[in-house]
């Protein structure tokens, strides 16, 4: 038997030999990533280019590109894992072929990629790409065609990135900010901020107004805004490195939460500064492992007659909101209970803006009154029913059906942005098939937290509360 033939057949046995053990890792993730209530799915291209909204490529030629920066596929991304293993068994002789060049030292045409910022997907070459993952292969000759995306967008890109990444492309669409401020660095780590943000701003325009006697422009109430009011925070951010007690944070995050924080503080002590705010927010609400822990131990040893911030904070909204509604006086069943003071100013906000569509329909000046209570019959409570007639209590027992409404009327807008209209009742019920948190999932999430150190997300995927919460869309089911 000659040399090349022994060499064919060793290749051909290794390559047998590796596309088993693939396939065997493949199963083995796949059955972890449902245990833990996750997607391993190979990122879609098209999921992208829809949430970004890109434009057409430009052909940049054949370059070397970093395989681990690979993270997604034009029209395969159901036939590999996110790691690029194979997940079907047809796919048995292409990558055994690929495997068989690799161990031979056959040159092998460049696959051909879509780049978007640092992340790749794509377009031909699934089986080189896998095979050379499985090799440890580092680069990978490509040819590229790149797709501008006015957001940044990083190499670990995963697909829970895209509702962050889709609500800041919005932002900047809506403020042009990167235009006003190339520099900016606005980045959140949870859904809702950009759209807190927009209001901060618009709010920021209207006392500008006040003070100046004048129409000020979106452009320029941006500008002063960012200036004047964001930069400031960051700075003591940066000043106090508050952020090394947030890890995994950004700074725009805890501009927000210090920035409510501040607002309670306030409403106590007037003349409370921006440093002062920092500093306390972070000893109330470091997410640092040991500053949790002796927290822990400061409320435990505590008088447990005094209650903590959070709650303090929420009974305070709550009574705030029912005066200001007298939805108490008016409705007395009623069942409005939130565990986040943030969460009453969304409903607020929900009963604003259904004030707004009233009038646009009647034809005629609504009052506060007869939109508090238009809202509450009839946009409010047809959700708690359903919420209560599908028994979604039992299925997000953290949550309460004030704060059930809140998700569901958000699902429900983004549900109808997409499909047109869609039934509360079936916004429910969907909400509810997507978001209830498996029971094996919240064991994993359970003994993760123990031993890592970490608080367990909530089944929406809303970030712990730390003194404010994510905000919702201002949204209303009325119109």
């Amino acid at each position: 038997m000659t040399d090349e033939v022994q060499h064919d057949q060793s290749s051909f046995a290794r390559a047998e030999h590796d596309f088993g053990r693939v396939r065997r890792r493949a199963w083995y993730r796949d059955v972890l990533a449902k245990l833990a209530g996750r997607s391993n799915q190979l990122l879609s291209y098209e999921s992208v280019k829809r949430s970004l909204k890109l434009g057409g490529p430009i052909y940049r030629g054949v370059k070397t590109v970093p395989v681990a920066q690979i993270v997604g596929s034009v029209d395969r991304y159901r036939d590999f894992d996110d790691v690029f293993l194979p997940k079907q068994d047809n796919s048995a002789p292409r990558w055994k072929s690929i495997a068989r060049a690799f161990y031979s030292d056959v040159d092998l045409p460049p696959v051909r990629l879509y780049q978007v910022g640092d992340a790749y997907f794509v377009m031909d070459g699934h089986h080189r790409v896998s095979v050379a993952r499985e090799q440890g292969v580092d680069f990978i000759d490509a040819e590229v065609q790149e797709v501008i995306s006015r957001v940044p967008v990083s190499a670990d890109l995963k697909a829970e990135d895209l509702k962050i990444l889709h609500e800041y492309r919005r932002f900047l669409e809506r403020t042009r900010l990167d235009e006003i401020r190339p520099g900016q660095l606005i980045r959140f780590t949870v859904a809702g901020g950009y759209q807190q943000i927009i209001e901060h701003i618009a709010t920021h325009r209207y006392y500008m107004q006040l003070e100046q006697q004048r129409e000020v422009s979106d452009a320029e109430a941006v500008a002063d805004w960012y200036d004047a009011v964001y930069l400031p925070l960051v700075e003591v951010i940066r000043a106090n490195n508050v952020l090394a007690d947030f890890p995994g944070r950004t700074e725009s995050d805890l501009y927000l939460w210090i920035v409510e924080h501040l607002y309670f503080l306030r409403e106590t002590a007037k003349h409370t500064s921006l440093e002062e705010a920092a500093e306390d927010y972070a000893d109330q609400y470091s997410e640092k492992s040991l500053k949790r822990l002796m927290r822990g131990f400061t409320q435990a040893f505590a008088n447990q007659d005094e209650m903590p911030l959070e709650v303090v904070k929420a009974e305070q909204a709550r009574e705030k909101f029912l005066t200001e509604t007298h939805l108490a006086e008016r409705r007395p069943d009623q069942n409005i209970l939130c565990t986040s003071d943030l969460d009453y100013q969304k409903l607020r906000d929900h009963i604003k803006k259904h004030r707004y569509y009233m009038g646009l329909d009647l034809e005629r000046n609504v009052s506060e009154e007869e939109a508090v209570m238009h809202w509450y019959d009839e946009v409010y409570q047809p959700i708690v029913k359903a919420i209560r007639g599908h028994d979604l209590r039992s299925q997000f027992p953290n949550k309460t059906e004030t704060e059930l409404y809140l998700s569901i009327v958000k699902y429900l807008d983004e549900l109808r942005r997409v499909e047109g209209e869609v039934s509360v009742a079936a916004a429910t019920v969907d909400y509810a098939v997507q978001f209830k948190q498996h029971p094996i999932k919240k064991i994993l999430s359970g003994v993760l937290s123990v031993l890592m150190g970490s608080e367990p997300t909530r089944s929406d995927g809303v970030a712990p509360t730390h003194g404010a919460s994510t905000a919702d869309h201002n949204s209303d089911t009325g119109n």
